[in-house]
């Protein structure tokens, strides 16, 4: 019987560096950060090359890759969506796709309430607001984007936060947990390969419209 080989490609939700994790037979063999922002795009899959080189394995034995679906930066999302569909096209490898604030919040692994937040830019960040029970993470409302000038009035009070690791998180927010890039990657890179883990629909989670559609709209209101 074949090896289990799964990959996980992780842009940073707000613009760092971008991560690839390799799982193989259930076990994280190794995990490498690459370029940022436009970067990603150029290094996403040499790195992805490097890695299973590395590792004396070929991209047809790959049999699940995962991706990060957002909330975070057009380019990031639109990479790391891109660069899995076309692995797995190219291999027959299943694909699968997380929220990066559900992956944050999973890899807390803290029972009750869970509250995942990552900068959204213009001082907003976006907010996953989750339930652990049993070892099982469920969505409580929606993800949605926390304006700068309401952040004041948001209670973090009997939850766990989450954020984005490097972030210079506000001070009124209290105690938090930092999750980077790369754990998430591992864990999507894990994710992929239970054939009995949570599935989510593999189109981009866009929580606020590109700056060309704002400066379109803009424009068109003048």
């Amino acid at each position: 019987m074949g090896k289990e080989v799964s990959l996980g490609l992780l842009s940073s939700a707000s613009g760092g560096r971008a991560a690839v994790a390799l799982v193989i037979d259930g076990e994280i063999k190794e995990s490498r950060l690459c370029g940022t922002g436009r970067r990603a795009s150029e290094e996403l899959l040499p790195t992805v090359d490097e890695l299973l080189k590395d590792n004396d394995l070929i991209p047809s034995q790959i049999t699940a890759i995962a991706a990060s679906r957002g909330p975070g930066s057009f380019t990031g999302i639109r990479v790391g969506l891109a660069t899995m569909m076309g692995l797995c096209r190219a291999t027959k490898a299943q694909p699968k796709a997380y929220s990066t604030l559900w992956l944050m919040a999973f890899s807390a692994q803290k029972p009750g309430t869970i509250i995942s937040l990552i900068p959204a830019g213009r001082g907003d960040i976006f907010v996953g607001t989750f339930e652990m029970t049993d070892g099982e993470l469920t969505e409580s409302k929606d993800p949605f984007i926390l304006f700068k000038k309401e952040q004041g009035d948001f209670s973090f009070e009997n939850a766990t936060v989450i954020v984005e690791k490097g972030w210079e998180v506000p001070d009124n927010f209290g105690e938090y947990i930092e999750v980077g890039t790369e754990e998430c990657a591992r864990l999507a890179a894990l994710m992929a390969g239970k054939s009995d883990g949570p599935t989510f629909p593999l189109e981009p989670l866009y929580l606020r419209r590109s700056w060309a559609e704002e400066a379109k709209e803009s424009r068109e209101q003048r």
